[in-house]
This record gives structure tokens, sequence and C-alpha cells, in this order.
């Protein structure tokens, strides 16, 4: 047996032990094939890594942007599809979900989160994005991955609105 990055569960093998009469000893034509069961535990746990750079996400309002990466803990069998979702869309939008198959499942993948301009004066927000398996949709050793979230702080963007108004008085 040998170490995969795949989450199969517990594997049961048969292994079965034979002379080789023409290569063995006559005496020993006669044994009768020996079976024995045996049973692979697996080692590998379904699960996704999030990583934000600099270790936290702060972006600001008006379009500014930070990423997100996430990677997958094992090899999966079929697609895992996580989701992304953030609490307040009014101050952090996020790219889409994200999709990792048997073929990438270790390459990290990006999430880019990016500041939305709300036109309040509200001062620095925190909202947080959601990272979830859609089990609908995915490999079912990944349905029970716990949901994973980050906080993303939103700081505003001072914007002044200076305009000229020409006073004007009597012509003298």
């Amino acid at each position: 047996m040998f170490d995969d990055d795949l989450v199969d569960g517990t594997q049961t093998s048969t292994v079965t032990l034979s002379v080789v009469d023409a290569s063995s000893d006559n005496d020993f034509d006669g044994v009768a094939d020996q079976t024995v069961s045996v049973s692979t535990t697996d080692d590998d746990t379904a699960g996704f890594t999030v990583s934000q750079t600099g270790g936290s996400s702060t972006v600001t309002e008006g379009g500014s942007t930070d990423l997100i990466t996430v990677v997958l803990d094992a090899q999966p069998t079929s697609d895992v599809v996580i989701s992304v979702a953030s609490s307040d869309t009014g101050e952090v939008s996020t790219s889409g979900n994200l999709t990792f198959t048997a073929a990438n499942w270790d390459t990290a993948q990006t999430i880019t989160v990016t500041g939305v301009d709300d036109d309040l004066v509200d001062g620095t927000q925190t909202s947080t994005v959601t990272l979830s398996v859609v089990d609908a949709s995915s490999d079912n050793d990944f349905d029970g991955v716990a949901d994973q979230t980050v906080s993303v702080s939103t700081t505003m963007m001072i914007q002044l609105d200076l305009r000229y108004h020409r006073l004007e008085g009597p012509q003298q």
C-alpha cells in the first residue's frame, strides 16, 4: 500500500499467496492457496485552507481589491465547489464560486474581494466572507466540511466635493 492524497476512506484488499508449481519443489505443488484480507485506513481528510494576503484583508470603498486564496487539503474523487458569499454586499463584493477538480485540487485558487462605495459616511466597516462547500455539487467526502469565514475591513473613501460659485455684487 502507498500513501496517496485521495480522500477515499478505508479500503479493503485481498492478497492471495500461491505456490508456483513450475518454479517450486514438487512436494509443495499440493499446498492450497492462502487468502488474506487487508484493510488500509485513509489518512487523508477532506477540507480546505484559506489564506489572506498579508494575513488580513482590507479594501477601500470605491473599488480597491484584496486577494484570498483557497486550496483543498486532500484530493477529491469528483469536483468540489466552494461558494463565496459576502455578509454585506454594500461594503464588499466577491468574485464567484470556486471549482476544484481531481486534477487541480492542490493548486490555490484566488477570490478577489472589492470595496464598494456606499456613499455613506460610515467609517471603517467589517464584513464577513463565508466560504462553504456546495454539497449538491461536490464530492460526497467533502459534504461535512465546515464553513470558513474571513473578516474584511472596508475603509471609507474620503472625497471632497468642492464647488466654485462666483458671487456677483452690484456693478460699480
